[in-house]
């Protein structure tokens, strides 16, 4: 039974002990029927309201001896066992709420929702969902030991294939009676041992090129515009965008690209990947065609664009193998106002393995399909790490080409479209 207590405000405001609730048969108090007594606490914790109609009190609240002393002392030492749980309503304005997912670093393709917010929120009040692939599932939460205001959730969701994955969180403040609807997005794909895969955030703005055989099993990759982790405490500083590649934390075999669409506005930014609060800049260059930073790493998580004296230090990326990476963009145009965005010119990206000194190439050239040689783009010897190589081809036709990577006995191939 809940009873409105809220026509008694002004007897109850200086009220300072907690309230026990009993029946009465009528308001004059002339028959008294209470329900289930219990004398084991020998202080008074229980409480009568006396109604309008009382003879002598009305609309006051009387102790249990006080009503005992009216009845022939017949209730000394009963206390009732009705219990009077109030609740203090918030109204003023609904939470903000910041709904993310946990990543499993091993068994990729599971996930976790969490959720946080700067204020406490209302447990029971807490609900959500997570759709993908059309299929929408109910996330329950629980709270996260150590912290009063984030909850994740109690089952590990997997994901199946490639799409775009949406979590929806609803909830209160403590106390509250506004809800705050948040929902967020971030794409998911499958990524085979034996391929190369790129997976790009909601909003293009950042993408993650991994190349093939960067891992001992498949990978199912995740994009974020943001902070996927809400419990991630990060000191944002000058980091001008951030972006989470998921599974936060995994090692790869071989070296990723990170590219993220930005002006170069400014010669100092870097991408930087946070490790233990810090965020630590990646090799990165900027491709001025495609109007965006490109960094090289070997773990993934969370990345942003930062000034460079806001890092606090590098991550040393060495390769592992000879890599020979799809061009971008691709198909690329010379024709300023074409389809496919007017880039005049295409970059490809190259990796030479070993810890320090020089690697000899023999050459990275450009082929027409009838096998003759259009460009020669690389030659001689060159640092170990990441590399990148530019091609602006001037009075060529449309059509397909073959680019070529040789470094002694290894060697590959790919093919790129050149649209005017």
């Amino acid at each position: 039974m809940d009873i409105d207590l809220l026509d008694y405000r002004e007897q109850l405001t200086n009220l300072r002990t907690p309230i026990y609730v009993g029946l009465m048969e009528d308001d004059d108090d002339s028959v008294g029927t209470y329900v289930a007594v219990d004398h084991t606490y020998r202080r008074d914790v229980s409480f009568v309201y006396r109604g309008s109609n009382h003879p002598t009190n009305p609309n006051t609240w009387a102790t249990m001896t006080e009503v005992s002393a009216r009845n022939n002392n017949m209730f000394d030492g009963f206390n009732l066992m009705f219990r009077a749980v109030f609740e203090y309503s918030d109204s003023g304005r609904a939470p903000t709420i910041i709904p993310g997912y946990l990543q499993n670093p091993l068994f990729t393709e599971y996930i976790s929702v969490v959720t946080a917010s700067p204020e406490r929120l209302m447990p029971s009040n807490l609900s959500g969902t997570l759709t993908f692939g059309g299929t929408s599932l109910p996330v329950g939460f629980r709270q996260v030991p150590g912290f009063l205001t984030a909850f994740v959730d109690t089952t590990s969701h997997r994901l199946m294939g490639d799409g775009q994955v949406t979590i929806r969180v609803r909830g209160t403040r403590l106390y509250g009676v506004h809800y705050t609807d948040t929902t967020v997005v971030f794409h998911a794909r499958l990524s085979k041992r034996e391929q190369a895969t790129i997976v790009a955030t909601p909003s293009g703005a950042a993408r993650l090129l991994v190349p093939a055989n960067a891992s001992r099993d498949n990978l199912m990759l995740t994009a974020f515009d943001g902070l996927s982790n809400p419990l991630e405490a990060v000191e944002a500083g000058s980091a001008r965008a951030v972006y989470s590649f998921g599974p936060t934390d995994r090692k790869l075999d071989a070296v990723a690209t990170i590219r993220i669409k930005a002006p170069p506005d400014d010669a100092d930014a870097v991408l930087a990947l946070l490790r233990d609060g810090k965020w630590l800049a990646l090799p990165t260059s900027y491709d001025a065609s495609a109007r965006e930073f490109v960094g090289m790493t070997e773990r993934l998580g969370i990345v942003a664009l930062v000034l460079k004296e806001a890092t606090a230090g590098s991550v040393d990326v060495v390769p592992h193998t000879f890599a020979l990476s799809q061009n971008y963009p691709n198909p690329f145009s010379t024709e300023g106002g074409s389809a496919f965005g007017g880039n005049p010119s295409t970059v490809i990206h190259y990796q030479l393995p070993g810890m320090t000194g020089t690697v000899h190439v023999t050459f990275l050239r450009v082929y027409n399909m009838l096998g003759q040689l259009v460009a020669t783009l690389v030659e001689g010897e060159r640092e170990a790490g990441e590399h990148q190589v530019e091609w602006r081809p001037e009075n060529l036709p449309s059509g397909v080409y073959i680019y070529e990577l040789r470094t002694g006995a290894w060697r590959a191939s790919k093919r790129m479209t050149l649209i005017k």
